[in-house]
């Protein structure tokens, strides 16, 4: 048997569940709410993105970041609109947005949620979209160790204005002859 941790906010006006499995109903919710849903030491886990304190990891482009892709990105550079729909219980289409229009536009389907649950997930993706710092990823060796939720500090001797704590999104373990590596992909900056 499963406890279950749930600090999400997010309430729905209707939710059906006709013939689905738990992982149905599950990842239903992940897509809707873009939460985080884990399972970790017999604790069902649902939390807003990024929002989960896990293992802090150093890693420095001088030190021990063997390749790189990372691009440094400033937030007013990014012109973005977030819209959640949904269809009210009455029939009726609703939306909520965030951010400013004229840009990129990311239209997510909020299912039967309450109209402040969608104000809650736009102004939450709007966040996971529109920050300074890097994107892209990089490749270092298997020490330290790293997992997906984890924060990851990149330090740049060289730019130190770019250094910060970065929601670890992926991690892509690889072995071969030469030994083996780490693809980190970091996501949005946080405070650590």
């Amino acid at each position: 048997a499963l406890t279950v941790n749930c600090t999400i906010g997010i309430v729905y006006d209707k939710f059906v569940i006709n013939t689905a499995t738990a992982y149905d109903v599950l990842k239903k919710l992940q897509e809707e709410t873009k939460a985080n849903i884990y399972i970790r030491d017999g604790v069902l886990n649902i939390h807003p993105p990024y929002t989960e304190p896990h293992n802090k990891v150093r890693y420095s482009f001088q030190r021990n970041i063997e390749s790189s892709s990372l691009k440094y990105k400033l937030a007013s550079d990014k012109n973005i609109e977030v819209v959640v729909e949904a269809t009210g219980a009455d029939g009726k289409k609703r939306e909520v947005t965030a951010g400013t229009t004229g840009g990129d536009k990311i239209t997510i389907k909020g299912g039967g949620l309450s109209e402040a649950s969608m104000k809650e997930l736009a102004d939450a993706e709007f966040r996971r979209q529109v920050y300074d710092g890097y994107d892209g990823d990089f490749t270092t060796w298997l020490i330290p160790s790293v997992e997906p939720g984890d924060s990851v500090e990149l330090v740049d001797e060289d730019f130190k204005y770019k250094t910060g704590w970065y929601y670890c999104k992926s991690v892509t373990t690889t072995f071969n002859n030469s030994g083996g590596v780490r693809k980190i992909q970091p996501g949005i900056k946080v405070v650590a």
